[in-house]
């Protein structure tokens, strides 16, 4: 359709707009429920007055892999099937929005017990962010804790090289929660392999970056604190 010009619609997406940054805010304080309050608000705004945009479908995606994240399994997958279907119709299956929903899906698979379907689209999805020369870091992070999982260790090893160098270019020095993300799943392969001082100079890393980033109770710089306590047992 033409562009908007209902002043009510114009409104809400607006706050749409507010809603998002909020939906960010909420996750660095590790809020997840009110994160998802907003995230839902969000897309029903969005599906109502702007169904078939990309922005639609980003919301979409975002939401399922959050309900991914909740268990909400079924729903996840409904929505995700709808997505990709658009995502497919308008840009293709060798695209960067079709790569994300098929990482979403595969994350979904890995809740089910498909391991070998997960594999294979991470695979199609890493494939696809490669040759459309799009930011594979994320891939690349997925596939290292679906083959640390499955307890391949030299993949996973691989794969958080990968993910470590592409995020070392994004961010260089600066702190970030996607550069402490890498660096606690290097300290986890690191573990896996069985050297422990290594990986907890990552982890301190990791826990130093997240306090920066994040706020001090967020779930993620507990999980920082839990696999350090864990490996020190280990040591």
């Amino acid at each position: 359709g033409g562009p908007i010009t209902d002043p009510v619609a114009l409104k809400a997406l607006e706050a749409c707009a507010y809603m998002t940054e909020r939906y960010t805010e909420m996750l660095r304080l590790g809020q997840y429920e009110k994160a998802l309050g907003l995230l839902e608000e969000s897309y029903t705004i969005r599906f109502k007055y702007m169904e078939k945009s990309h922005i639609t479908t980003d919301t979409m995606s975002l939401l399922a892999d959050t309900w991914r994240l909740y268990g909400k399994i079924f729903k996840a997958n409904k929505m995700l099937t709808h997505c990709i279907k658009l995502q497919i119709e308008w840009d293709g299956r060798i695209s960067e929005r079709a790569a994300k929903c098929i990482i979403a899906f595969a994350e979904i698979n890995i809740v089910k017990g498909d391991f070998k379907k997960a594999e294979k689209l991470h695979k199609e999805a890493l494939k696809t962010r490669l040759d459309i020369k799009a930011q594979a870091d994320v891939s690349y992070l997925r596939s290292c804790q679906l083959a640390l999982l499955l307890w391949k260790i030299p993949e996973a090893d691989e794969f958080a090289q990968k993910c470590m160098e592409l995020r070392r270019k994004l961010y260089g020095a600066k702190r970030s929660s996607e550069l402490s993300e890498i660096i606690w799943m290097r300290a986890e392969v690191l573990r896996a392999k069985g050297r422990l001082p290594d990986a907890k100079n990552l982890y301190d890393q990791s826990l130093a970056n997240r306090r920066t980033t994040l706020a001090d109770r967020h779930p993620l710089v507990a999980e920082s604190l839990q696999s350090m306590g864990h490996m020190c047992l280990e040591m």
